[in-house]
């Protein structure tokens, strides 16, 4: 069954002019039905070797999208097709391969795998005189799981509810758009662009593949395996309490997780989170029966998993002293050899190495790395010492991506549980550690706070769990007053979640504090200046791209949204970052504001334009000028459908415009200037010459070179213009290779400057000294091209 549903699926790929039947079929065989299929190939309980499945799916189609990546020219669509359908079937092909070794006959090789396999030999047995008391002391694993159905199914049911409802609402953030435009280009055939972000691939990996599947991606779509795998991040803390603590423990353990405002939030966009979560956990499920069965696939598969989590990003890392716990126990326990564990170790850290390699190797070896180490080293670890103290960052941003009740409560939670005697250590290995390294080693945690809540959920579950048995059946009124607390307590736990992510009216972040419930109160009044994500928001930047479009509005614009936003939707105009453009285009309750000129705007340009997001006004564009008519108004649910069916990497990779006069001429190893734009050839004394360089970055100097455009008549500087590119906004040392800048220059033709025709240069510069940068002509400057001044 599962190979014709694969097979169809993969077939409805094809399917043109359906867009949401190819999404479909894409997420089928991307993920839904592989992880059904290796779920069935897993021993153990149906839960756990369901969650673990999804989860394998994911790092195989994962691990497979990248190296077909690597494959040179554009990424191979149709052979993608083909290897995702084999994979699909990969996990039956691999149970027929067991089922027949079963069915053959004890050989003395098959005994000696088997006890590979298992890990266990005479020596070990001896060796278990040695046991060490203190890893003796983990009593508390639980060995014995039995899941109920209808428990977890309400399980994923609220997870998946309040992840995926309103999930194409909002309008992708600006880490949102980067990674989008990075799928893009990687689809296109950019072979550095992985090198050149400053995280782990799996965030790119994961929608590319959906993109190279389906043709077109809105934002629903994008985020849809990311809400995906927010509920297996649920459904695997479920899992993992239930192992450590039992199965009223992990079903506890599981709500709480499901209601979790970071593990909401990072459901909802298009970002890494929930694969850091997810596979943390898996990876410790796995090494949890490793310890208990001594099983050398579940060794392998725990490698595979936590490798691909830090794929994902660095903060999967933190599981490290939880799952060396799990490892040091379990080898105690199973009486081990010495020399067979160490075997069995030394493999499965060669599986993870080698998956961590295909990608870390070429990013360290990059040129780039170097700007990436400086980030994370000052910008995040920070300076003037070791320790840090991050707990009011923490309390806020906890305290706002929850209701401060959630918070309050899990605290509360966790300090009761700390009483309890007996409970296993990795447990709370899972939770401090993250929260001790935010808090007091790192100096602007922001967001990865989100590490912290999977192993407190854990250990407030089970403390949820400990005080119910305490009272039922003995104190049973207290018993029903209890879960009477509990229920109430969530219930309004779960009003805040979707007051702040699913409701958009208001949109609970960009109008605080007005949006601010009264039933909800806050410790704080100001929120932190960054580490806001999935927080709704649309303002309507599909209707300015379709007024562009379709020839309304014509020329260039500024705004006051973030450019990496803007250059996502608006396709058919270019950015300016200096003055004077065409439109403005303002929108309502931006995030990260750009200061635009509004005394300018005040006094040059007429109200155009006004675009509508649930019939509310959210963007004003003014234009250029004194208009003839009114303004008039474009609702953006009116234009959306037209917009997504044209989301395709052709799209959003011809927006690379290059100039209308090519150049192409190298500048060091810094720029290639493709070529330029020119507002006239021919102007007036008293007006300003407009040139808009097209810059190809060739690396990313550290050094900051100014570009300068002149005007020569007879040998003589007579006007120009100089400054970083794009009016500053796009200095050299914060230049992609391969990145177009677009750089404009205004020089002020003055009456000094005599009529006739006179000569255009460029050039780059040392700010520091003044040297020139060498052309590839070997010299200073570029020549343009003859410009006649006008009288």
């Amino acid at each position: 069954m599962i190979t014709i549903l694969s097979i169809v699926a993969m077939l409805l790929t094809w399917v043109p002019d359906a867009q949401y039947v190819r999404f479909g079929a894409a997420m089928a065989l991307l993920w839904l039905l592989p992880g059904v299929a290796w779920a069935l190939t897993l021993d153990g309980d149906w839960f756990e070797r369901t969650v673990l499945g999804f989860g394998l799916a994911f790092v195989v189609n994962g691990l497979a999208t990248l190296l077909l990546h690597f494959i040179p020219g554009a990424f191979p669509i149709t052979w993608a097709r083909l290897v995702y359908l084999m994979l699909a079937l990969l996990p039956g092909v691999w149970t027929t391969y067991r089922c027949r070794i079963e069915e053959t006959a004890v050989l003395p090789h098959t005994i000696q795998a088997r006890k590979w396999n298992a890990g266990v030999s005479l020596a070990g047995e001896r060796t278990g005189r040695l046991r060490s008391r203190l890893f003796s002391k983990e009593r508390g694993i639980n060995f014995t799981p039995r899941f109920s159905v209808y428990a977890l199914l309400a399980v994923v049911l609220i997870a998946g509810l309040v992840r995926f409802l309103n999930l194409g609402y909002s309008e992708f953030q600006g880490d949102e758009a980067v990674i989008m435009r990075r799928a893009a280009q990687m689809l296109a055939g950019d072979d550095q662009v992985l090198c050149l972000h400053q995280k782990g691939p799996v965030e790119i990996l994961t929608p590319m593949a959906l993109w190279a599947l389906t043709g077109t991606l809105n934002e629903g779509q994008a985020r849809a395996p990311f809400a995906l795998m927010g509920v297996l991040a649920v459904a695997a803390c479920a899992a993992l309490g239930t192992r450590w603590f039992g199965a009223r423990a992990g079903l506890c353990a599981g709500l709480l997780g499901a209601l979790g405002g970071f593990g909401v939030a990072f459901g909802r966009i298009v970002q890494y989170q929930n694969f850091v979560i997810a596979m943390g956990a898996l990876g410790l499920l796995a090494l949890t029966l490793y310890a208990q069965h001594g099983r050398f696939r579940d060794l392998i598969l725990s490698a595979l998993l936590v490798a691909y989590g830090l794929l994902a990003h660095y903060d999967a890392v933190l599981v490290a002293p939880a799952a060396f716990w799990l490892w040091g126990t379990g080898f105690v326990r199973r009486r081990a050899t010495w020399r067979c564990e160490t075997r069995r170790v030394l493999a499965a850290a060669l599986v993870g190495l080698a998956v961590l390699g295909l990608f870390y190797v070429p990013f360290v070896l990059n040129p780039m790395f170097s700007r990436t180490f400086v980030y994370l080293s000052d910008g995040r670890m920070g300076s003037g010492g070791v320790f840090h103290n991050s707990i009011r960052n923490l309390w806020v941003l906890s305290t706002f991506y929850n209701a401060l009740y959630y918070v309050v409560g899990l605290v509360l939670l966790i300090v009761i549980g700390a009483v309890r005697k007996g409970q296993p250590v990795v447990a709370w290995l899972y939770g401090s550690i993250p929260f001790l390294f935010y808090s007091f080693l790192v100096i602007d945690p922001r967001t990865h706070i989100y590490t912290i809540y999977p192993g407190a959920v854990i250990l407030a579950g089970a403390t949820l769990a400990w005080l119910w048995k305490l009272l039922w059946p003995k104190h049973r009124l207290w018993a029903f007053v209890f879960a009477e607390v509990i229920s109430l307590w969530y219930i309004v736990c779960a009003g805040y979640i979707y007051i702040a992510y699913i409701n958009h009216a208001p949109e609970y972040k960009r109008e605080w504090p007005a949006s601010r419930h009264p039933l909800y109160p806050t410790t704080f009044e100001l929120l932190p200046l960054y580490g806001h994500f999935g927080f709704p928001y649309r303002v309507g930047w599909k209707a300015v791209e379709m007024l562009f479009a379709q020839g309304v509005f014509e020329g260039t614009y500024a705004s006051n949204e973030e450019p990496e936003i803007t250059t996502w939707y608006v396709r058919s105009a270019a950015r300016t970052m200096c003055g004077n453009p065409d439109y403005y285009i303002v929108a309502v309750n931006v995030q990260d504001v750009v200061d635009i000129d509004m005394g300018e705007l005040e006094r040059d340009y007429t109200l155009a334009a006004w675009v509508t997001a649930a019939g509310r006004p959210k963007i004003s564009v003014y234009q250029r000028g004194v208009l003839n008519r009114d303004p008039f108004t474009v609702a953006v649910e009116d234009v959306s459908a037209a917009f997504d069916v044209q989301t395709t990497v052709a799209a959003q990779t011809s927006a690379l415009y290059r100039g209308m006069y090519p150049v192409n001429m190298a500048f060091g190893d810094v720029g290639h200037l493709s070529g330029y734009d020119l507002s006239s050839a021919q102007v007036r004394r008293g007006e300003l010459l407009i040139v808009t360089l097209y810059w190809e970055a060739l690396s990313a100097p550290a050094l900051n070179y100014q570009v300068f455009t002149h005007v020569v008549a007879d040998g003589i500087l007579v006007a120009q213009h100089d400054g970083a590119p794009a009016c500053t906004h796009r200095p050299t040392s914060h230049w992609e290779p391969g990145e177009i800048v677009r750089d404009e220059h205004a020089i002020r033709i003055t009456a000094s400057v005599p009529p006739g025709q006179v000569a255009l240069y460029t050039g780059m510069y040392d700010l520091l000294t003044f040297a020139p940068l060498p052309v590839e002509s070997g010299e200073n400057a570029v020549f343009l091209q003859q410009i006649e001044v006008l009288p």
